[in-house]
This record gives C-alpha cells, sequence and structure tokens, in this order.
C-alpha cells in the first residue's frame, strides 16, 4: 500500500485501465467527441471486463474493491476521455444503487444486468422526481428527467419517486412504455448520450422500488464526478506539458520560458490537491465515515482544480488549444460543463458554510 492508500491490486487495476485507453481509447477519443457518437462498444467492452462493477459485492457479480477503486478507473479513463468516463461512471451509480439500497429480488434481477453490462443504465445529473400514486400492483410515473447519462442509448434508468408524499428511488424500464427520449445537445460530455426522459405513465412495479434512503446514491454521484474531475486535471497536464517540451519558439521548447512553466506548475498542484482531496473521501467512504458535506468539498474543490488546468492547457496550446485537433478544447469544455452541474461551484461554497 502506498502513502495514498492504493493497494497493489488497485494499482495493477490502474495498469490495466490505463494500458486499455492507450490501446483503444485514446485514437478514436476526439473523433467520438467531436462527432457527439457515444462509444457504447466501447463501455459495453468496460463493463465485461468488470470495470463497472469493482465496487459491487462479489456476491452480486461484482469484484468488492471498495470506492477507492472506482475513482482510480474513472480518473483512467476520464483523462483519455471524459465522455466515457462520464457513460461509466451512470453504469456504476446505478449499478451500486441497487446494490447498497435495492432489496434481494431488485438485486437479483437487475444487479448482474448492470454490473455486466448486459443492459445499460441511465441516471440524471440533476435532482429531477417522477410522481406517481401508492405502490400497490403498478404505479404510473410522470415527469421529466434532465441531463439523463446515456439517456440515448439506456434500456434502463435510475429516478427518484414520489408516491403518496413519500419519496424514494426506483430502477425503470425505457421500453415498458410511456417514457419518450429527447437528445440533449450539451457544451461538454458531447458523447455521454446525454438526453431528456419524458415520462407520460411510465409503470413501475412495487418490487423495483428501493427500501433505503438515497444517501448513498448521492455519495456516489459526488464521488464519481469528483474522480472525472481529476481525470480531467490529469489529462491536461499530460497533453500540455507533452505539447510544451515538443513546440520550438525562439530555438528552444517553450517548456522552457517562465510562463509556460509557472501554467505547468500551477496546473500540477492543483491536479494533485485534487487527487489528494478525492482520495481521502474515497477512503473515507469505503470505512463508512464520509459525510455529505465532505464529499461535496471535494468534488467542489476537483472541478475547480479541473477548470483551472484545461484552462492553463488552452493557454499553453495557444491558438491551437481553441481548435478541436487537440484534446485541449475537449477538457475545456467538459471541466465547464462538470463545474455549472448541480450543485454548481458558488452553491455548493454556499452549503459549506
Amino acid at each position: 500500500m502506498d502513502w495514498l492508500g492504493v493497494t497493489e491490486e488497485q494499482a495493477l487495476l490502474r495498469r490495466e485501465v490505463a494500458e486499455l485507453c492507450a490501446k483503444e481509447v485514446v485514437a478514436r477519443a476526439l473523433d467520438d467527441d467531436r462527432r457527439g457518437k457515444p462509444p457504447i462498444e466501447l463501455l459495453a467492452k468496460l463493463a465485461q471486463l468488470g470495470f463497472c462493477g469493482v465496487a459491487v459485492p462479489e456476491a452480486q457479480g461484482g469484484a468488492g474493491m471498495g470506492p477507492l477503486a472506482v475513482v482510480i478507473v474513472l480518473e483512467e479513463v476520464a483523462r483519455v476521455f471524459p465522455s466515457l468516463a462520464l457513460s461509466l461512471a451512470a453504469q456504476t451509480i446505478v449499478g451500486m444503487a441497487i446494490a447498497e439500497c435495492g432489496d434481494s429480488q431488485l438485486q437479483a434481477e437487475f444487479a448482474p444486468l448492470v454490473t455486466s453490462g448486459r443492459e445499460m443504465a441511465a441516471v440524471s445529473l440533476v435532482q429531477d422526481v417522477l410522481v406517481g400514486a401508492r405502490p400497490r400492483e403498478a404505479v404510473a410515473l410522470r415527469g421529466q428527467l434532465r441531463f439523463m447519462v446515456n439517456g440515448l442509448f439506456a434500456s434502463l434508468f435510475l429516478a427518484a419517486v414520489e408516491v403518496d408524499g413519500g419519496r424514494q428511488w426506483a430502477i425503470c424500464r425505457v421500453a415498458s412504455g410511456g417514457c419518450a427520449v429527447e437528445p440533449l445537445e450539451a457544451l461538454g460530455f458531447r458523447a455521454s448520450g446525454l438526453a431528456t426522459l419524458v415520462c407520460d405513465g411510465v409503470p413501475l412495479a412495487a418490487g423495483q422500488l428501493f427500501q433505503q434512503d438515497g444517501t448513498r446514491i448521492s455519495l456516489w454521484r459526488g464521488l464519481c464526478l469528483s474522480a472525472i474531475a481529476v481525470g480531467i486535471c490529469q489529462g491536461a497536464v499530460d497533453h500540455s506539458s507533452r505539447y510544451a517540451r515538443e513546440r520550438q519558439q525562439f530555438g528552444k521548447p517553450i517548456a522552457e520560458f517562465d510562463m509556460v512553466r509557472r501554467l505547468l506548475g500551477d496546473a500540477v498542484r492543483r491536479a494533485t490537491s485534487a487527487r489528494l482531496m478525492t482520495y481521502d473521501a474515497a477512503t473515507r467512504m469505503e470505512r463508512g465515515s464520509t459525510s455529505e458535506t465532505q464529499l461535496l468539498q471535494a468534488l467542489t474543490w476537483s472541478r475547480e482544480a479541473a477548470m483551472l488546468c484545461a484552462d492553463n492547457a488552452v493557454q499553453v496550446f495557444g491558438g491551437y488549444g481553441y481548435t478541436k485537433d487537440y484534446p485541449a478544447e475537449m477538457f475545456f469544455r467538459d471541466a465547464k460543463f462538470l463545474e455549472t452541474t448541480p450543485p454548481s461551484v458558488s452553491e455548493a461554497r454556499c452549503a459549506e458554510v
């Protein structure tokens, strides 16, 4: 175990994900992002290899490696292709919601499907709620779910539902009827299948309702987004530092100019601090001692760090940083989108006080 709490098993997991991304993700990330094409087959492969279920208990088909393993996987994917990382995060959040908040019947029916990637799952980045009647044989849910990650192609979706005045979480099927999928064009994460689901009478059986509150779901959402922010930080640092060493100006690499060195140094410091806070939150979450405030602090700092690292990368690239030929532009857009997801950075700072 190293000083960050990463075990040898988790370090091996990091290498496996990094090697897979280098072989199969890097070459197509920019093109898929430019076209807004969700890499469904890559997401399916990641799930088949077990990367969606690294924290799911072994009894439910996962690896049981804990929250820090999830952070490591998402960080490595996000440093190459943030949209794919967000899609993987959605699949992971739904899988963990089923594993930790569902009863044995719900776990037996849905956990293997989500963990293995046999069915893709969607979750919203905002706190929309569907409304239905008392759950007896079935309930007809109505409402709108915005910013659904994987919404364009998922067959299952996780939603908060309000039934007879009480709020619970539930897992629903898109194909069960009464659900229209509307594509959503957003600034960032163009290839993560963002969509709006308009529900008008979606049937919900009593067995699809979670029997526990959604506190853990909120914690997993915050941890996954924080991990993606760390990945964006590191991705921006990787590409900008490499470019600075290769780009020649006045007969020497621009990495030797003081201004560029300051930009790179500041980005490295922010990326490191964001990683420390996120890893600490994951470790505390594994021990059961993480509060929503602590995760909110990690998420807030990580999103701010991602925005600064991406902005510094654009400055290092100069005019090329604004073109789609280099990753800096993609990281900048994704960092800005992540910065504005609820709660926004300003709202989060108010909540921390």
